[in-house]
């Protein structure tokens, strides 16, 4: 990014493309036009190359369409080939902690938050590809969620305004309910449990049947778990005893 030396930065990553031929046109003129906002960001289509199925990122949700900081980091709706930003984040203000995260684009976004507001156009105007080589949706839940807990724990010590750190603390406290569903799918039954009941008072009351409906189907992944991990036990153990000749 040091080296970029235009005005406005808009990324097309090797995975992703555009199909508006007017996508940057529609964002400069929008930036032009509005100097108080920082970024702009779109819709886009989500491309499963397993599947070939093909969805919108925003559709017929309802989002903010004006995005400031909380907004951000509670919610991100933005696929970083949808993103174009005014060039202000120079080396000198990047702090030490977005070297050190998977999730850079998303670090970008809530920096740029911090500096002004966001605004979303519906149009749909570039291809988000999902396929097994993805930096981010190749990877597993484990892996992600562990990623977004390191994530949040920068952004809080990062920001000190305490309207910021609630928002935080709400989607830490989501990454750890998630985390609870992995322990216990994975047999972890005690400390998964024990994850899920201090992160669960936390959440909204509308969503504990849907937070409880979860848990049980986790606590049924890890009874298969420990059960097919058993039986390859007692399979290796027979084969074991009795060798063939």
């Amino acid at each position: 990014m040091p080296k970029c030396k235009g005005e406005y930065i808009a990324f097309c990553e090797g995975d992703d493309y555009w199909i508006d031929p007017y996508k940057l046109q529609k964002q400069v003129d929008f930036l032009e036009a509005n100097p108080e906002y920082t970024f702009t960001f779109h819709d886009y289509e989500i491309l499963d190359e397993n599947s070939g199925s093909k969805s919108l990122g925003v559709g017929n949700r309802k989002i903010d369409e004006l995005v400031d900081l909380e907004s951000i980091i509670l919610k991100k709706n933005i696929a970083t080939a949808s993103l174009m930003h005014r060039n202000i984040l120079t080396k000198q203000v990047l702090p030490d902690w977005v070297l050190n995260i998977v999730q850079g684009d998303y670090g970008l976004i809530i920096l740029l938050a911090e500096r002004g507001f966001g605004k979303y156009l519906s149009d749909v105007m570039s291809i988000y590809r999902i396929h097994e080589g993805g930096v981010w949706s190749g990877n597993n839940v484990s892996y992600r969620n562990e990623e977004d807990i390191k994530f949040f724990n920068y952004l809080r010590e990062y920001f000190s305004d305490q309207k910021v750190r609630l928002a935080i603390d709400k989607r830490l406290n989501r990454c750890y309910l998630i985390k609870s569903y992995v322990k216990i799918s994975k047999g972890e039954f005690v400390s998964g449990l024990y994850m899920y009941l201090r992160y669960i008072n936390l959440v909204n009351d509308k969503k504990m049947l849907h937070e409880l409906k979860k848990v049980l189907r986790a606590f049924k992944s890890g009874f298969l778990y420990l059960v097919r991990k058993l039986l390859s036990y007692f399979h290796s153990d027979l084969k074991y005893k009795n060798p063939i000749v």
